[in-house]
């Protein structure tokens, strides 16, 4: 990660301890994209302002395995996955797999929104 990155992304974690409280509604935003995830930061941080407790991760790459502990611990009802290109078949079977386990929304945010509309009811 560039300098530049981790200073923008230190700055939006800066606000988020000041803006996520825990009396907020509980919310997952993810990004499977490794480049460019200020969008993902500008997302979690306008959902933050919103009135969400937001827990964000990014660069995502692999298996979502064990997510479904973190959703339900967390008492996480509603994810939002911020990207621009197209995921495999896998990783939306994957998210489709999360939907129905953790019974939680899923909503789209960017371009993904667009390629990815009217997929398993998102």
């Amino acid at each position: 990660m560039s300098i530049w990155n981790t200073v923008v992304v230190q700055c939006f974690v800066s606000i988020f301890g000041k803006v996520n409280t825990e009396k907020n509604t509980p919310c997952l935003v993810m990004s499977y994209a490794s480049i460019n995830n200020h969008h993902v930061w500008q997302q979690a941080l306008k959902l933050a302002y919103d009135g969400n407790y937001v827990t964000v991760l990014c660069d995502i790459s692999g298996k979502l395995t064990g997510l479904s502990s973190l959703l339900q611990d967390q008492q996480i009802k509603a994810m939002y996955i911020v990207g621009e290109n197209k995921l495999d078949n896998k990783q939306l079977a994957e998210i489709e797999s999360l939907i129905h386990e953790c019974d939680i929304t899923c909503e789209f945010i960017g371009s993904i929104e667009h390629i990815h509309q009217g997929e398993f009811g998102v």
